[in-house]
């Protein structure tokens, strides 16, 4: 396999160049929107997750993102479908023609055990690609910065871009230059309390 050798500023560019012919991309993000903008279907399939351990994934031919139903339904459980909504777009954008040069796949199933293939390096590193595309699309760069300016916790944080606190914390940890960024902000603010929290990210660089 062909694999794109992409580091998270790469990756960055193409979320950029990505978002930059959307008519809106406001925070939260409407990832829902943006994926229907994009003529891709997203079709809730009962017991996804429990038949085969993932919260989403694509059909072979790229237009439809499965989503597990309970999960997509649920208000708990939402915000990692959100995420993984992201994730399936990542690959659709940056790995499309890769996949497609592998499918040779007759059905659902049988796609979604190729995509499942944890044992293959080759596919962490797409894996690994698509998620920094996930946490770039989800929490856009300069609302990232503005936000550590003005809020007061990781909650607050995590709640404006509607993600996990675990995500924000590796949305800032993806990259050298975002992560100074964000030390720089922080060491200007006189809040301990937030200080400690966010430096407390750093420490999973």
């Amino acid at each position: 396999m062909n694999l794109p050798k992409l580091k998270s500023d790469d990756i960055y560019i193409r979320v950029k160049e990505f978002v930059s012919v959307l008519k809106s991309y406001d925070v939260p993000v409407d990832i829902e929107g943006i994926i229907e903008s994009q003529n891709i279907e997203i079709i809730p399939v009962p017991f996804l997750k429990r038949k085969f351990g993932v919260e989403s994934a694509t059909n072979s031919k790229f237009d439809k993102i499965y989503v597990d139903r309970s999960r997509y339904r649920s208000e708990r459980y939402y915000v990692h479908v959100r995420y993984a909504m992201a994730y399936e777009l990542g690959h659709i954008v940056m790995h499309r023609g890769i996949l497609n040069s592998n499918n040779s796949y007759k059905t659902t199933e049988e796609w979604l055990r190729f995509m499942r293939r944890d044992e293959d390096w080759e596919y962490w590193i797409l894996k690994y690609q698509a998620n920094v595309f996930a946490r770039a699309i989800l929490v856009p760069e300069e609302p990232l910065f503005k936000a550590v300016e003005e809020l007061e916790d990781d909650a607050e944080l995590a709640m404006l871009f509607g993600v996990t606190a675990v995500m924000f914390r590796r949305r800032i940890t993806d990259n050298d230059r975002v992560l100074d960024a964000v030390n720089s902000i922080v060491e200007k603010r006189d809040n301990d309390r937030f200080r400690t929290i966010i430096n407390s990210y750093f420490e999973l660089n």
